[in-house]
């Protein structure tokens, strides 16, 4: 049986949605602050040295340590608003529209708990290369990751990989779906700038276009 979800408790998802991302951009932020060694840097120099006093180092730890937690509940968080929006506009329905649907039905599946669903659920750009400390590899982003969801963009709207610069914001979350060979993944991207060209610092195909 569905759980019945109210539009305050969907809004409130969303509410804890907005705080998890404002928070990642902080963190990450902090991370590549000046003086600091990123989200993948190493915490010792060339030499073998720490990069900074043992204060700085667990401040730097508890950063990281703090952010994977934070992007693991922000892809929890996505998932109950995705359950919640099916459950509350399944309750909503015409009666009539409602018992159509559930002839239709068949028992779920563990499809359905899968985070390639429609419409990102067609692959339409796959990763070429990732520009060494840039957003995307900070994001964890991999040359060869075949990407079925940008954002707002997908095999729908993105018309030849032109739509994903719309979608792409400095200091704007953007939340990445993936497969990375057998495993799906949600990644998200912070575009800001770096020391190379562009926000990203990924090259995508299937298009030619660079994001």
């Amino acid at each position: 049986e569905k759980t019945v979800i109210t539009r305050e408790e969907l809004e409130a998802l969303v509410t804890q949605k907005d705080a998890i991302e404002a928070e990642i951009t902080a963190l990450i932020d902090v991370l590549n602050s000046p003086g600091n060694p990123g989200l993948r840097g190493g915490l010792i120099d060339a030499e073998g040295f720490p990069i900074g006093d043992v204060g700085k180092i667990i401040e730097i730890r508890e950063v990281r340590s703090r952010l994977a937690r934070r992007q693991n509940d922000h892809i929890q968080i996505m998932a109950k608003i995705e359950e919640g929006l099916c459950a509350f506009y399944s309750a909503n329905k015409p009666q009539k529209e409602k018992k159509t649907e559930e002839e239709a039905t068949t028992a779920p599946t563990e499809k359905s708990k899968k985070i390639l669903t429609p419409p990102n659920d067609v692959p339409f750009a796959k990763v070429n290369s990732v520009m060494p400390g840039s957003p995307a590899e900070d994001s964890g982003l991999e040359a060869g990751d075949i990407i079925y969801g940008f954002g707002t963009v997908n095999h729908q709207n993105h018309r030849n990989l032109a739509a994903i610069p719309g979608v792409v914001q400095e200091g704007v979350m953007v939340t990445v779906l993936i497969r990375r060979g057998e495993k799906e993944s949600q990644i998200s991207l912070v575009p800001k700038k770096w020391n190379g060209r562009g926000l990203l610092g990924n090259y995508n195909n299937f298009s030619g276009r660079r994001s």
